[in-house]
């Protein structure tokens, strides 16, 4: 009798613990990210996706040190749902992530491989791009910083190369930040005490004013992000984040971002003025506006990361191709969904770009692309199994990643008036 009632202990436990949080998160995952009624909440909901990214094996995964720093931003509430979680060994985790983000009920679908592959994708960006400039020749600004961890995980990199690094974002945001990283033990006070936290609201304040004020070198070379933060700015908060920008550093520096398809964002705003660009005939030249690196791209004194003719053509015909097919109405549904959900948290998706007609929009601000990544190619470089062709799963790809987001590196153009 003690047996049974320790199996129906198993069993009930299994449930509370396992089974009814992985439900809730693959069918209302917004009870879970988006019911704290605070809009930071879209940072804790990035941070907590960072923190499932340490189950995987290396290197798709991270290391120790960086759960430590997402357990140490994480909200108490949010913490408890994923200690329920945490139990499970890691292939078992490894296994609920993925089954709970291709399952088709789920209304953020493969939006949790999205952002691990996202985040690779940047640090790949951030890492080159310091090793390139050189010692004591770059800077490394964070626009709309979250609860990001890269810049302490890095910290060993950018002190080595004497990288002055800033984190902007709103000040209530950077003050629980830091009182969070003080707080955690795993993390020395030299990983965070060199940053430079910089306070702005991206749509009321002047990027280049509140930088100059922390002592920004303007002109000096710099690796811009702006991860996880276009969506949210009006079409004249991106515009003038992007001239800010071009106003500190005009000929040596780069902006990466990721920006949702606008065509997700009109069909969730009913707009019917505005339809999906036919597909070409097969075997027709695309008229499709996508580009990677041009000739003068490919020297390593610009700044610029190195792809060779070939793989630079293979890219732009594999964004192309993706940016002209039009959205399937399953790819419409998750996307407005993904716009809904936002919406009700208070933090609506106010802004989105073309894929298809990038270099145009991006030439309007004076900017040319070095690189743009699509959805599938995304899923190519940086979602991948680890280990070669021996291993069991070696070279697959792990997931996909939710066809609604975009990728690209830009930089402004040389002598623009714009």
């Amino acid at each position: 009798m003690a047996l049974l009632w320790w199996e129906i202990f198993i069993v009930v436990f299994f449930v509370l613990a396992v089974l009814l949080p992985a439900a809730v998160i693959a069918f209302k995952p917004q009870w879970v990210f988006f019911s704290r009624g605070a809009k930071k909440s879209n940072a804790e909901t990035i941070n907590l996706v960072r923190t499932f990214m340490t189950h995987y094996s290396l290197p798709l995964g991270m290391d120790p040190l960086h759960r430590q720093l997402c357990l140490a931003f994480m909200d108490p509430f949010v913490k408890t749902v994923y200690s329920l979680f945490a139990i499970l060994p890691d292939p078992w985790m490894v296994a609920i992530c993925r089954a709970v983000d291709a399952f088709p009920g789920n209304t953020l679908r493969y939006i949790l491989h999205a952002i691990i592959g996202r985040t690779h994708l940047i640090d790949h960006v951030v890492t080159e791009g310091i090793k390139r400039a050189g010692l004591g020749r770059c800077q490394w600004v964070l626009l709309g910083a979250g609860y990001d961890n890269r810049t302490y995980r890095m910290a060993p990199l950018r002190q080595a190369y004497q990288v002055a690094t800033f984190e902007v974002d709103q000040e209530p945001l950077q003050q629980d930040k830091l009182r969070r990283l003080r707080k955690c033990a795993a993390v020395p006070p030299s990983a965070y005490e060199d940053v430079k936290y910089v306070t702005c609201n991206f749509n009321t304040e002047r990027v280049q004013d509140v930088l100059l004020s922390a002592n920004y070198q303007p002109g000096k070379r710099t690796i811009f992000l702006l991860e996880g933060v276009s969506m949210y700015l009006t079409k004249e908060g991106f515009a003038q984040t992007l001239a800010a920008i071009k106003e500190l550093c005009p000929d040596d520096c780069t902006l990466t971002f990721d920006y949702v398809d606008e065509r997700v964002i009109n069909a969730y705003n009913g707009r019917t003025d505005i339809v999906d660009p036919p597909t070409p005939p097969l075997g027709s030249p695309r008229s499709v506006e996508s580009t990677t690196l041009d000739e003068g791209m490919s020297d390593c004194e610009e700044g610029a990361m190195v792809v060779d003719k070939k793989t630079a053509a293979s890219k732009k015909e594999e964004v192309a191709s993706r940016a002209s097919t039009p959205l399937t109405a399953e790819e419409r549904r998750y996307g407005v969904q993904y716009c809904s959900v936002l919406e009700r948290n208070q933090t609506p998706v106010t802004f989105g770009l073309d894929p298809s007609r990038l270099e145009t929009q991006m030439a309007e601000h004076g900017y040319e692309i070095v690189q743009h990544w699509s959805p599938d190619e995304l899923a190519q470089q940086f979602l991948k199994w680890p280990g070669g062709k021996e291993s069991k799963h070696g070279g697959e790809i792990v997931s996909r990643a939710c066809t609604y987001f975009y990728y690209c590196t830009v930089r402004p153009v040389r002598g623009s008036a714009v």
